[in-house]
């Protein structure tokens, strides 16, 4: 997911989730490579997060809100750790000696959230395209933990599993850019550990060091209606797996009150417009083209106007 607000223009923070636990004060091994729309990269470590409060990763976009505003629905007494307590921290003057300036914090009731979904049959070279989730969609990257069991009581010695769909995210790693702008943003991770490993990337665990694994090759059509998901962003056979995003960022201009019309969103699906009308300058909008079509751009609100 991604946060940014009109209140502090040119900013946005990238939000990846996890189901381990909360990492202490050294993060975890790793690192996120974003390179920004202006073609501007930056390579962060996991060693920034916040508590993601046990949020069920089939939530939808209200509930990842109060995960990251408030770390629920399990709450955390150390409100130290919501992530609407963590500050943009920026090195102005390029000195380690010298503390980072605070341009605000990285999320908060003003701040507008988007998180992602896959996008099948929309790959490139450089990596694999998603696009934003709708408010009522379940958000991505549930999966189910297989974990076979003796039939005792039949005394048949059979092996049957018993699955655990609805994982919970448990922190939140996250890092910002500051003075960028909205465009299509690409990200992989490389050299991380089990602690951000995908659920394809097991090879089982347990007493036995196989008595359990995990796999993304769940249910679709029960879970998410043949909603893929952006669960890994890693290498694969030594190729970079890096997701393509459509993220906005406000850039504090003059907001678009109406949604965009005549020959600019010409073969769209009208209804892919319904969130684009009272929305921040550096919004793009989600505007999804009729079938059999694909889009040559994106439709971005700059100041006040449709471009």
């Amino acid at each position: 997911c991604t946060s940014t607000s009109v209140s502090y223009p040119g900013i946005v923070t990238v939000f990846l989730g996890t189901y381990h636990w909360n990492p202490g004060s050294s993060g975890v091994p790793g690192t996120i490579s974003i390179t920004a729309g202006t073609g501007d990269e930056q390579v962060f470590e996991f060693d920034t997060w916040c508590d993601a409060g046990g949020m069920v990763t089939r939530s939808n976009l209200t509930e990842y809100r109060s995960s990251l505003l408030y770390a629920l629905p399990d709450g955390n007494s150390d409100t130290s750790k919501f992530c609407s307590s963590k500050n943009v921290l920026f090195d102005d003057d390029n000195d380690a000696n010298t503390p980072d300036v605070s341009l605000g914090p990285i999320m908060s009731e003003d701040h507008y959230v988007q998180c992602f979904v896959e996008r099948s049959g929309k790959d490139t070279e450089q990596g694999h395209f998603v696009e934003v989730a709708l408010p009522s969609d379940p958000q991505p990257c549930g999966f189910y933990t297989y974990c076979p069991w003796i039939e005792t009581y039949l005394w048949t010695g059979r092996y049957r599993y018993r699955t655990y769909p609805d994982v919970p995210l448990e922190t939140w790693y996250y890092n910002h850019l500051v003075g960028t702008k909205s465009g299509i943003f690409r990200t992989f991770s490389q050299g991380y550990d089990i602690n951000l490993q995908a659920s394809d990337e097991y090879g089982g665990w347990g007493e036995d060091g196989g008595s359990c694994y995990s796999t993304e090759t769940i249910r679709r059509q029960e879970l998410y209606q043949n909603v893929s998901w952006p669960c890994r962003m890693g290498f694969d056979d030594g190729v970079a797996k890096a997701m393509l995003a459509p993220i906005s960022v406000a850039d504090g201009d003059s907001p678009c009150l109406t949604k965009p019309e005549g020959d600019i969103v010409a073969n769209t699906i009208t209804s892919s417009l319904d969130t684009c009308e009272n929305v921040f300058s550096g919004f793009i909008c989600p505007a999804r083209c009729s079938p059999d079509l694909q889009e040559s751009g994106i439709l971005v609100c700059s100041n006040d106007q449709w471009t």
